[in-house]
């Protein structure tokens, strides 16, 4: 766990009053409040299929309005209306997965987060600068956190350049999310990440599994297939190579249990 964790959630804690869009709900995870909604974080794993162990941890946000029992996060990203109230509900997100993940149990594995096409089109500066600077505060180094840039990206080469020499710029690693099998030699002719993520719902085959493999280990990127539901799914990759993967065949996206012993509630 980051030395600087601890101490934030303790002033979370002590002092509630410091930061009101963030408090530590009673088993010790962090939420977060954007308008009249609430924030939490949950985390799914990738897994090595090879060593059967995790390999980074993606975070979601799950969301609720005070009136409502549930909130969908796109129904939380539609009703902010201007594009500066999406760049503060993103980095608001963000930082949510940030404490909560690096004060978790899995706090030793890289955190993935994903940023929101809206927010990468509305910042026309340095992407990452702000999330870096919330990493240092923390003292956590950006290099244990990996960047996830939406499908939606790929679809306009320049920002896609621009947004990950920004990221990299900044320390992140990176991973882009690529919704077509037929657009991984497309985006790997602009980039090259660290990861490439393929929605495995829309690779049918294992010779085309194997193929999105080739170009990327050509590129040396390495693939995760994601969004994988079925063992039929599983085992169509298992024969094409595939050793990285995500999603309900493995596991479900879940609030991680804090590692830290719990906090005082009231100051000493």
């Amino acid at each position: 766990m980051s030395s600087s964790v601890p101490s934030y959630l303790e002033q979370l804690v002590r002092h509630p009053e410091t930061d009101k869009r963030l408090w530590l709900d009673p088993d010790q995870r962090v939420v977060g409040k954007f308008l009249r909604c609430q924030l939490a974080s949950v985390f799914q794993p990738v897994i090595d299929l090879n060593e059967q162990t995790s390999i980074a941890r993606e975070a979601f946000v799950r969301s609720w309005h005070q009136t409502e029992s549930r909130l969908s996060p796109w129904s939380l990203f539609a009703s902010a209306a201007h594009d500066e109230d999406v760049v503060e509900l993103d980095r608001l997100c963000r930082t949510v997965h940030l404490l909560n993940h690096f004060s978790g149990l899995h706090a030793n594995e890289p955190l993935i987060v994903n940023v929101h096409d809206r927010l990468l089109a509305a910042v026309a500066g340095d992407h990452g600068r702000s999330f870096r600077r919330v990493l240092d505060a923390l003292a956590i180094s950006p290099s244990r956190v990996i960047i996830e840039t939406p499908e939606s990206v790929c679809l306009d080469r320049s920002l896609l350049a621009f947004v990950v020499a920004n990221y990299r710029l900044n320390g992140f690693r990176i991973s882009v999310s690529v919704g077509r099998a037929s657009d991984v030699q497309k985006v790997l002719g602009i980039v090259r990440p660290d990861y490439l993520k393929v929605d495995g719902r829309r690779i049918p085959s294992t010779a085309e599994a194997a193929h999105v493999l080739a170009l990327a280990e050509a590129n040396g990127v390495r693939t995760i297939i994601q969004r994988v539901e079925t063992h039929d799914q599983l085992n169509t990759l298992r024969e094409a190579g595939i050793t990285l993967v995500q999603g309900f065949a493995l596991a479900a996206p879940s609030a991680v249990p804090a590692q830290q012993t719990p906090l005082a509630t009231t100051a000493a």
